[in-house]
């Protein structure tokens, strides 16, 4: 086919930090899709895969990191916030589509659910549906995810917001709260803010035990743990 002419899968584990790399430069770049969120996530039931495609001029083209999971003996495969493709060239995104079924076939899966870093437009979800996908009526990740520019000083970040946005920060400053990076001694503060919160509004929180494997696999290269404080 000449999807495969043009690329070549490479179905072994492919080298963390060329996929790292790789992550860190796609448009769609998502700590989801990284090394070590694979690791995270290797500690509580799942297993991890890296699917890419190559070209003659670029050692990784597109790709996906699949988790796995058995659940009642039948294997789910998952790609949070994948696949990182260039969603605009069909025949790269087809090639990518395929190896991950081909892969998710070799690891005898039911399913496999993507979630990509694709607004939910009309046009995204006919170019989804193209591939063979199609909508579920549950989903993992939130929705939208809001993006914020830190370039530039403190300044210029908050005049790129909304005035009400700007008066409530300093609002906050002005009454006593204070925002600082966090060290793994305060995770039961953590632990213990996410339990009353998800008991009052209802949803599901991991474990004290995640939480730590997160902050010991993710900061500070990856991931910012910040803890804001009133009167300490």
């Amino acid at each position: 086919m000449q999807q495969r002419e043009k690329f070549g899968e490479q179905q072994e584990q492919v080298d963390s930090m060329l996929w790292d790399r790789f992550v860190q430069h796609h448009p769609s770049a998502h700590l989801l899709q990284t090394s070590g969120w694979g690791a995270l996530k290797g500690r509580f039931g799942w297993r991890s895969e890296i699917i890419t495609l190559s070209s003659a001029s670029t050692s990784v083209e597109a790709g996906a990191q699949v988790l796995y999971r058995r659940v009642a003996g039948l294997t789910m495969a998952y790609v949070p916030r994948g696949p990182l493709t260039d969603w605009n060239d069909p025949s790269l995104t087809g090639a990518l589509i395929e190896a991950l079924i081909a892969a998710c076939r070799r690891q005898g899966a039911l399913f496999l659910k993507v979630e990509p870093e694709l607004p939910d437009t009309g046009a995204n979800r006919a170019r989804l549906a193209s591939y063979g996908l199609r909508p579920s009526p549950q989903t993992v990740q939130p929705p939208s995810s809001i993006v914020v520019d830190l370039c530039g000083d403190e300044d210029q970040i908050l005049q790129r917001m909304k005035s009400k946005w700007r008066y409530n920060i300093r609002l906050a400053e002005r009454r006593g709260v204070t925002v600082r990076c966090a060290t793994r001694g305060d995770l039961s503060v953590f632990n213990e803010l996410m339990h009353t919160t998800g008991t009052r509004d209802g949803f599901a929180v991991h474990s004290p035990g995640y939480y730590m494997a997160a902050f010991d696999l993710l900061t500070p290269d990856q991931a910012a743990f910040l803890l804001a404080e009133y009167e300490g």
